[in-house]
This record gives structure tokens, C-alpha cells and sequence, in this order.
């Protein structure tokens, strides 16, 4: 192989790269948005996990704007994982709140019949 089709076919390389992961970051940026619907701020947990949604996003926007897509698209793998289970986290503890409620409610009942 001549030293030129060593370089073309470098160059060739370099062009078939991954295309921006433009889906992935959509899908991961809707994610972190229903997570903070649900307020999942407002717990611990879920709350470290939006965070590293939030920051796997950007590092992803990083990776993007260097031509680095397949590492941008891993970080929104994880920021879609992590998103999601901000997400369960803030749910299951609104569940588990109002499950509590409706026990004191019981428990406030019972104590007023007594």
C-alpha cells in the first residue's frame, strides 16, 4: 500500500465516524425534564440522580461539539438511566407519603372512637 492510500484510507476512517447522537440527547433531555415534574429535587436520592443526569448531558454536549459521539452517546445512556431513576425515586416516595397519610388518617379515626 502506498504511503497516499495509507492516508486516504485514514481519512476515510475518520469521515465514517458516528453522527451526532442528536436522539439520544433528546431523549435524555425529556427524561431529566419529567423527573423534575414530579419534584425530584425535593429527595435526596433522587435528587443526586437528576444531577448526574443533568451532568452527563452536558459532558455529553461537550463530547459532541469535539466530534466524540460515541462517548457523547454513552453519557446519555447513563443520563437517560439515571433520569429514569430520579424519576421512580420521586414517584415512590410520593406513594409511600401519601400511603402515610391515609395511615395517620386511619390511626386518627380510631383514636377519636376510642
Amino acid at each position: 500500500m502506498t504511503k497516499f492510500t495509507t492516508i486516504a484510507v485514514i481519512a476515510l476512517a475518520g469521515c465514517a465516524s458516528m453522527p451526532p447522537p442528536q436522539s439520544e440527547l433528546t431523549a435524555a433531555k425529556a427524561d431529566i425534564s419529567a423527573a423534575e415534574a414530579v419534584d425530584s429535587s425535593d429527595h435526596p436520592k433522587a435528587a443526586l440522580h437528576l444531577k448526574m443526569a443533568r451532568d452527563n448531558v452536558a459532558r455529553a454536549e461537550e463530547l459532541i461539539k469535539a466530534d466524540e459521539n460515541e462517548s457523547a452517546k454513552r453519557r446519555l445512556v447513563e443520563a437517560q438511566a439515571d433520569a429514569e431513576l430520579a424519576l421512580s425515586i420521586a414517584k415512590a416516595e410520593k406513594q409511600r407519603q401519601a400511603a402515610q397519610d391515609e395511615l395517620n388518617k386511619i390511626q386518627n379515626l380510631k383514636a377519636e372512637t376510642n
